[in-house]
């Protein structure tokens, strides 16, 4: 997992995983930044439905990391707010 925080530069990671990475940290910056020499290296390697769905896949985990921030949810924890007329036991 260390490797990731190097990506650009680890030799464990591709290059076509090394433009994944750089674009999917784009897509999830605040606000969204990714200039064109990334989105063209992630072209370079991936046709348009991986592309789309890298991107669906970074935007969900960018969700996801944000919902559980602010619920204060740990790792693999449900979220501990209680929803009135919630059912858990379906």
């Amino acid at each position: 997992m260390r490797a990731v925080l190097d990506y650009a530069k680890h030799p464990a990671f591709s290059p076509a995983e090394r433009a994944a990475l750089a674009y999917a940290e784009g897509l999830t910056r605040t606000p969204v930044e990714v200039p064109d020499g990334v989105f063209e290296a992630l072209r370079a390697h991936f046709d348009t439905p991986a592309i789309v769905e890298i991107s669906v896949f970074a935007a969900f985990q960018n969700f996801n990391a944000k919902f559980n921030a602010a619920l204060r949810t740990e790792v693999n924890e449900l979220c501990p707010v209680g929803f009135p007329g919630a059912r858990w036991d379906l």
